[in-house]
């Protein structure tokens, strides 16, 4: 036999699920496939899960009455990183002027590399969690945007942040205080 193999796809993100098609050629009695990152299989058109980013190479041999025979695919699966997911939340949403805002990153997915906040006045920051002042009366719209080696994400909460006036306080004098009628 003449050992041939494809595999569909062959890159994605983690979890990849490769399905591995036998194309020998000749009489084949036995597969043993080899997936690269210690995973093998007997059938003769396996599916494999690929669920750490990197680059495989896949190994089939076969064997018949007339011998066997072996094909190896170098570097021939790709498996990358899966993309942040970018989500957050802030505390408190609303106040009087000046607020300051906990910010919790609540990203996940793919490994992040970098964090940036664009707080909607004006400023950001690269900060992973960060705290924010509002020194304006306003309504705010915040973005998170999470980067990593799978891709890039941005969350945008619009009108997420109000900040307000502080209330009236009141208060008077009066001149004089005591006296004598009229």
């Amino acid at each position: 036999p003449v050992a041939d193999f494809t595999g569909t796809p062959t890159s994605g993100v983690a979890p990849l699920n490769v399905s591995f098609a036998d194309a020998s050629t000749g009489s084949v009695t036995s597969w043993l496939w080899a997936f690269g990152d210690g995973g093998t299989d007997t059938q003769q058109n396996p599916s494999h899960v690929y669920n750490t980013p990197g680059t495989y190479s896949v190994t089939l041999q076969v064997s018949g009455p007339g011998g066997s025979d072996a094909e190896v695919k170098l570097a021939y699966i790709t498996v990358n990183d899966p993309p942040p997911v970018a989500d957050f939340s802030g505390a408190p949403q609303s106040g009087v002027v000046p607020l300051t805002v906990n910010f919790t990153n609540l990203t996940t997915g793919g490994p992040v590399s970098g964090w940036t906040w664009v707080f909607g006045d004006g400023t950001f920051s690269n900060l992973q969690t960060p705290s924010h002042t509002y020194t304006m009366t306003g309504t705010y719209t915040v973005t998170l945007i999470a980067a990593g080696p799978g891709g890039t994400d941005a969350e945008t909460k619009t009108a997420y942040i109000t900040v307000s006036d502080p209330p009236p306080v009141a208060a008077f004098t009066g001149s004089p205080t005591s006296g004598v009628a009229p």
